[in-house]
């Protein structure tokens, strides 16, 4: 046999060799803490070495330390002078006072001061609930404090990483080296490339991503280099077990016999090879290093927020919970105290879990009043307390057979969507039992039980919340309890040491960077999850589109599925991953089951083509890739014999990166599964629009409702979303219909609303709104009351799809029209008739995302002039405007977009001193905004106090609310259909619903 490389080595060592630099440099990209490890290619035996970062510690004084805390502090004023430049960090395009630091001095100032401080920014890059690319960090922080998005946070972060590598190492910049960054295995898509984009703005181009699992087990793999295949044996399951600051993952890696993969796994490759267009090569030199054994990463589990940060907050509430039943505390504490109660927990935690735990732990908490030290609240933790709850709470015995409670509700204090059931033992169980035969060989099945098959042989301890060896020892005693057979009672899983835990996902980074080179062991890190493409809807079914065979730069073409692309109109390709559904291959069409597959944030874009921007629709194929770092490209190409370019065009797809939002109104299957109506019925809707607003119109405008309701089979209410954009998309072809009449105009209008509300929610709704808002936005054809009636009511309708500076262009029009009726003006001054009025009232109520200045303006000067008589026929718009400028719970906007509750309360007693004879005809309103103000939301950030919440209910009582808003206030809850019809300001379409946070 040929001792020559064969062209697949030869091409991948080709691919190394355009990356390769002189270091290699892994970086743990933490939650909790960052760290940081290095091998310097160039010395004649290369090893893994810890790089100590340089960082603040206190003012003025500067240490090193192996890990940098991933806290961000804005200094003060004050404080900056004190701060050398070189730890600072400000966005030049902001103003100078804004200054922050990280690292060891960001995390003690991040506790005095909460408030200036940013913690968990990884949680919130892959909170899929929020749009992480905007600046919404610190979560609840100063008003003054500058906001970051989680990507700039993360950015800062690697940046101080860089600049003390560059300052080390100034002949080989951080830049110009190959970094290995980690993520949590279970990181979706969008956090993956969003880690990658905080990278870029650190100036980091040449990342490469691993998953945190993987590089723990290759930092053991590094400490044992010789004797590594003389500890583990073929057919050996090791478990990595990685618990850190915000997240768990799980992950299997399988010690296979390389022979025997070979010849098994031989037919399944052919089979795939027939649809792939490119390979991965990295096995080549895996296997050459590893003539005996193959190490195979078998499974992944899901993602689960569930860490150090949930064990600091249940420990936080118990000890609040302790405060009150001793009396030192007569309610709940302020947010403030809070935060600084969560701090101390942290420290509780690692204390008294720690390898030599004192026996309790003091907490003392600043009080809330002007005597702050007289004020101060003391409690002191039991270690046996701690113990029980942390222990027995997250990781307390459970049978193999548990599952997740997915009903559970937990904290609400980060605004991150933490997973529901808190014992780590019930994810586990799930997980081990669900991949119990991924990796195994079929002859398996005949030599193992499936208890057997499930039970691993080896576990490997990663992440901070398991330096507890109280934690540790839950975990092994939990998975013996499970699998121990009765002839060997005393059985338990073997342990993988050597690692540090908060330095070994950074050494495992930097030694599979020297892997990747082909100096060190490899492990076969298949996909471990299969990707689908939802091809229709009754009954749902998904085409697989990446295997999860697949390896690094596989790529793959559907010749056998071309479908008709629609350019130059909205298009959505629905995705979903499984990542215990992992027998699918390229092109298998498997029927959606939501048990076991998780839709992925909609890909949806409008695809131009030619100079025309021609519209229509192509023959196109889709192709799949498997980058190298492990994201999944997709594009759709045109067929080249059907195609009238010369050559074929290539559009690459992106997620939607922007997410929801908590308040947020989302069609059912977030836009992934919205319900389809066949081609007869858009048809029928499309010509009865025809005969309305067409060339040649023949129906009555005033019957336009009636008209599509009678074609549709339908009344409006429920004409499903897909419908009524379809609707919209003739409406905004036909606008130049509008020059026929100022009747024409307001049907116009009115109809483009009402298909377009709420103005977000549904794949591609930003591309309609901003269509809208292009052809409608001070372009009124005809300034008839009714036109400009028609128009507040299509804005107010599609506020939620507007940004902050269209919100405010139209706060600065209708307040500006308001004022003077308020101020003294007579009511229809301005040619405004009380209608019109009434509907700037309402479109301003709608606009959440305005600023808490213009809101307090708007707010101040309505209820100034609330008793006018002249204003009663505006009353109940007003109230309406009022509650939903003041509601604790948003339509769409953001969290940190609720004005505060100090203002609430403000607003809350000015409507509590109004007399029942100054409400006559307004109650419902007045209630409404009574209990949208009120409203309990869990949150000690956005709830108004108890004693306002009780006072508030006294009087829903007086007035006779509807028990609904009482409920509200009284308790945690979600709005009925009607409730959220009469908050939104119309009846939302089918399939959206308004989700609480």
């Amino acid at each position: 046999m040929s001792d020559q490389p064969n062209a697949t080595e030869t091409a991948l060592e080709s691919a190394f060799a355009v990356q390769r630099s002189r270091y290699v440099i892994g970086i743990d990209l933490g939650t909790t803490n960052c760290a940081m490890a290095f091998v310097d290619t160039q010395r004649p035996s290369p090893r893994v070495e810890i790089f100590s970062i340089e960082q603040l510690v206190d003012f003025g004084v500067v240490a090193q330390s192996q890990t940098l805390p991933s806290f961000h502090y804005e200094l003060t004023p004050s404080e900056v002078s004190s701060v050398e430049e070189r730890f600072q960090f400000s966005l030049p395009e902001r103003a100078s006072r804004h200054v922050g630091i990280v690292g060891i001095l960001a995390r003690e100032r991040a506790m005095q001061v909460p408030g200036r401080g940013i913690a968990s920014a990884k949680s919130w890059l892959c909170h899929t609930l929020v749009d992480r690319e905007s600046d919404m960090l610190p979560w609840h922080g100063d008003e003054q404090v500058e906001r970051l998005s989680p990507i700039e946070a993360s950015a800062r972060y690697l940046k101080h990483l860089s600049r003390e590598w560059d300052r080390s190492h100034p002949q080989s910049p951080m830049s110009q080296q190959e970094v290995v960054v980690t993520l949590p295995a279970s990181f979706d898509e969008v956090a993956r490339r969003l880690t990658l984009e905080a990278a870029k703005r650190a100036g980091l181009e040449r990342v490469i991503l691993i998953e945190e699992p993987q590089a723990a087990f290759y930092a053991w793999l590094d400490r044992h280099p010789q004797e590594w295949m003389q500890i583990l044996k073929p057919g050996d399951c090791i478990l990595v077990c990685d618990i850190g600051g915000g997240t768990t993952d799980f992950t299997l890696i399988r010690v296979i016999d390389s022979s025997v993969v070979g010849s098994e796994t031989t037919s399944q490759g052919n089979a795939e090879d027939a649809h792939r267009i490119d390979s991965d090569v990295s096995g080549h030199v895996n296997r050459k290093l590893q003539s005996a054994f193959g190490l195979h990463r078998v499974a992944v589990g899901p993602h689960l927020m569930l860490g150090g940060d949930n064990l600091d907050l249940a420990l936080a509430h118990f000890v609040e919970q302790r405060l009150k039943d001793t009396g030192n505390a007569s309610s709940n504490l302020t947010p403030r105290q809070w935060d600084v109660l969560k701090a101390h927990a942290r420290k509780a935690k690692e204390s008294l879990l720690g390898d030599q735990p004192p026996e309790q732990y003091t907490v003392s908490l600043p009080g809330s009043g002007s005597k702050l030290i007289a004020n101060t609240q003391t409690v002191t933790i039991e270690r046996a307390w701690a113990l029980q709850l942390l222990i027995d709470g997250f990781f307390g015995r459970v049978e193999i057979d548990a599952k997740p409670d997915r009903s559970q509700t937990l904290f609400q204090e980060f605004g991150l969507p933490y997973e529901s059931e808190p014992s780590v033992p019930r994810h586990l169980a799930q997980f081990l039992w669900e991949h119990r035969w991924a990796g195994r060989p079929e002859l398996d099945r005949a030599r193992f039980s499936e208890l057997l098959a499930a039970r691993p042989d080896w576990v490997l301890f990663n992440g901070g919340v398991l330096e507890s060896k109280e934690i540790r020892n839950a975990i092994l005693d939990q998975i013996a309890y499970w699998f121990a057979p009765a002839s060997e009672p005393e059985w338990k899983p073997k342990l993988l040491e050597g690692n540090r835990h908060d330095l070994s996902v950074a050494c495992g980074a930097a030694y599979f960077g020297l892997a990747r080179r082909g100096e060190g062991v490899r492990i076969d890190a298949r996909l471990a999850r299969a990707y689908y493409l939802l091809v229709q809807q009754n009954p749902a079914q998904a085409m697989c589109v990446m295997p999860a065979s697949a390896m690094p730069l596989d790529c793959y073409r559907l010749d056998q599925h071309p479908f008709d692309l629609v350019v130059g109109q909205p298009v959505q390709f629905p995705l979903y991953y499984s990542s215990t559904q992992l027998t699918h291959a390229f092109g298998d069409l498997v029927d959606v089951d939501p048990r076991i597959m998780t839709p992925l944030p909609p890909i949806q874009t409008v695809l131009e083509w030619g100079r025309g921007r021609r519209t229509g629709t192509i023959p196109v194929v889709l192709e799949s890739e498997l980058s190298e770092i492990g994201t999944l490209n997709l594009s759709v190409v045109t067929q080249a014999d059907d195609s009238s370019e010369s050559n074929p065009v290539r559009w690459s797809l992106q997620f939607d990166v922007r997410g929801g939002t908590p308040g947020d109104l989302a069609t059912e299957g977030t836009g992934s599964l919205s319900p389809l109506i066949d081609s007869q019925r858009v048809e029928r809707g499309l010509e009865a629009l025809d005969r309305l607003f067409g060339v040649s119109p023949t129906e009555p405008l005033s019957e336009c409702y009636n008209v599509l309701g009678a074609a549709l089979g339908a009344n409006r209410r429920e004409w499903p979303p897909s419908l009524l954009r379809a609707l919209w998309s003739y409406l905004h072809e036909q606008s130049e219909c509008r020059n026929r009449s100022a009747e024409t105009e307001a049907r116009w209008l009115n109809l483009v609303g009402w298909c377009l509300r709420p103005g977000f929610g549904f794949p591609a709704d930003d591309w309609r709104v901003q269509n809208t808002w292009r052809s409608v936005h001070n372009k009124l054809i005809h300034r008839s009351l009714s036109g400009v009636s028609e128009s507040v009511i299509l804005w107010r309708r599609i506020a939620g799809g507007f940004t902050e500076g269209q919100q405010n262009a139209l706060y600065q029009d209708a307040w500006t029209r308001l004022k003077s009726t308020f101020g003294g003006g007579a009511v229809g001054s301005q040619q405004l008739s009380t209608n019109v009025v009434n509907e700037l009232l309402r479109l301003l109520g709608s606009l959440e995302r305005l600023r808490v200045s213009d809101k307090t303006t708007v707010v101040n000067g309505a209820l100034s002039s609330f008793a006018k008589k002249k204003l009663a026929p505006m009353r109940g718009a007003i109230l309406w405007m009022v509650g939903r400028m003041g509601s604790r719970v948003p339509v769409y906007a953001s969290l940190q977009q609720t004005i505060p509750t100090e203002l609430a309360v403000a607003w809350i007693e000015r409507l509590l001193s109004i007399e029942d004879e100054t409400l006559e005809g307004s109650m419902p309103s007045y209630s409404l905004a009574l209990m949208l103000m009120a409203r309990r939301t869990g949150d000690r950030y956005r709830d108004v106090p108890e004693s306002v919440r009780d006072r508030v209910l006294m009087r829903l009582e007086q007035i006779g609310a509807p028990e609904i808003h009482r409920r509200l206030v009284a308790d945690i809850g979600q709005l009925g259909e009607d409730e959220t019809s009469t908050v939104v300001g119309d009846a939302l379409p089918l399939g959206f619903t308004l989700r609480t946070p």
